[in-house]
């Protein structure tokens, strides 16, 4: 009887094993397990469309994957586009939210200081964006795109009509300033 019941516990492990080599890698599953969950009735309610920005009923909403609002700050900080478009679609994703820790940093300051171009085009097409949105330091999007010197994204972020270009942080310092301290001249020149 105990045999028995040691190779059932074996099976039991080897198939959790077997379950986790199909799986892939470990980052892979954490994504998972953080989309892969039932969206509550509230949200189904209340789901905001991207392409109209409408609150109202979405057809699939009882199929699409729940993004919480922490997920949504590690997708844009690592550039997954993807879970970034996942929770877009989530009516209790705050677009503007900042990050609870000191920092207070805001998913298009993640995007800009690592330099996720697709991500920020993504952030700046939605109109409820604030793009001068500043961390606890008054850093911005933009300050971290000319600390960085992603040319790129400072473009894109000019773009926009109701960026203040000559916003300081705490500190001082404008975006005009990084830009210049890391030898950009093509980014000081386009501000």
């Amino acid at each position: 009887m105990e045999d028995e019941d040691e190779d059932e516990e074996d099976e039991d492990k080897d198939e959790e094993d077997h379950d986790e080599d199909k799986s892939g890698d470990k980052d892979q599953e954490d994504i998972d397990d953080k989309i892969n969950k039932p969206v509550p009735e509230e949200a189904n309610e209340t789901s905001q469309h991207v392409s109209d920005g409408k609150n109202s009923p979405s057809p699939n909403a009882e199929q699409r994957p729940l993004v919480n609002q922490k997920a949504f700050f590690e997708a844009a900080k690592n550039g997954d586009i993807e879970i970034v478009k996942l929770a877009l679609l989530q009516s209790h994703v705050d677009i503007n939210a900042k990050t609870p820790e000191h920092l207070q940093r805001t998913a298009l300051n993640y995007t800009c200081q690592k330099g996720h171009e697709a991500i920020v085009k993504l952030l700046l097409g939605r109109k409820e964006l604030l793009i001068d949105a500043q961390e606890k330091d008054g850093t911005t999007a933009l300050s971290w795109a000319c600390c960085k010197g992603y040319e790129s994204i400072v473009k894109l972020l000019l773009e926009r009509d109701d960026i203040q270009v000559n916003l300081a942080e705490n500190d001082g310092w404008t975006p005009l300033m990084h830009a210049c301290l890391q030898g950009k001249e093509n980014i000081h020149d386009s501000i």
